[in-house]
């Protein structure tokens, strides 16, 4: 409950499960270990890859075989599952973490923007914008924390095109990325972005809630901010979500064949 009553434990066992989401269908996307296998670049890495299940934690299904991570799933507003993919094939190993889309069923996967798109090299945190096509998202880069600059996509732009992309977070260089990996600082392994923001959720069709720093900020698409919430006694606030109603995308079935 939204008061912190009624906690219930929904998964168990040996996996870490993470970045729950709620589908139209009242099913859960999540990310989690359990497919099994581990990086190419990190085998002491587990691989992680998109689940779903019941609202219960029951019929736990594997909704992506991929062989690298994902993160971050949430659902567009057609009733697409979009996340965040780590594209491993005929690709440099760092720049392209870009969006995918997935039916609930685990069919018609596509990319959704990004896939050959260097820099920025990551795309996370991907929310829908109301009464539009476009997506909310965080631009960072690989190997770091998942805290940058706050990016809008419009995808009818094209699929990998630069003008697809809108900074609204404009004192961020969201495309100083860098060869390699890593947040270290060593000169050419060095790609952070240096951004503080994280975890943007749409609001309106040009505002938006995010976390900058541990600070709960409300800005709009022209940069304007208003801080909200601070940070006490050493610790920030994360993952701003309105407790409101909402209509729910449609549910889409019948896309598999039995």
């Amino acid at each position: 409950n939204s008061d912190g009553s009624n906690l219930r434990q929904l998964t168990d066992g040996t996996w870490n499960d993470f970045d729950p989401c709620w589908m139209p269908d009242g099913r859960v996307a999540f990310i989690t270990e359990r497919r099994g296998g581990y990086l190419r670049c990190g085998r002491v890495c587990p691989t992680y890859t998109l689940f779903d299940m019941q609202p219960d934690g029951s019929d736990i299904r594997c909704l992506s075989f991929h062989e690298t991570n994902e993160w971050h799933p949430s659902v567009t507003h057609d009733g697409r599952i979009i996340y965040t993919r780590w594209e491993y094939v005929d690709r440099p190993a760092c720049p392209i973490q870009s969006l995918w889309a997935i039916n609930p069923d685990g069919t018609g996967l596509a990319g959704f923007y990004g896939n050959r798109v260097i820099s920025p090299g990551t795309f996370m945190d991907a929310q829908p914008i109301p009464g539009t096509n476009r997506i909310l998202a965080t631009a960072t880069n690989h190997n770091g924390s998942c805290r940058g600059g706050i990016v809008a996509i419009d995808p009818s732009r094209g699929a990998n095109a630069p003008e697809a992309v809108r900074n609204l977070t404009p004192e961020i260089d969201i495309y100083a990325h860098r060869l390699g990996g890593g947040p270290w600082g060593n000169g050419m392994l060095d790609c952070r972005i240096g951004g503080t923001y994280e975890k943007p959720l749409a609001i309106t069709e040009d505002r938006f809630l995010v976390s900058k720093g541990g600070t709960i900020q409300l800005r709009d698409f022209d940069a304007n901010a208003v801080s909200l919430i601070f940070p006490q006694g050493g610790m920030g606030y994360y993952c701003p979500l309105p407790i409101r109603k909402t209509p729910p995308p449609p549910v889409m079935t019948g896309t598999v064949m039995d």
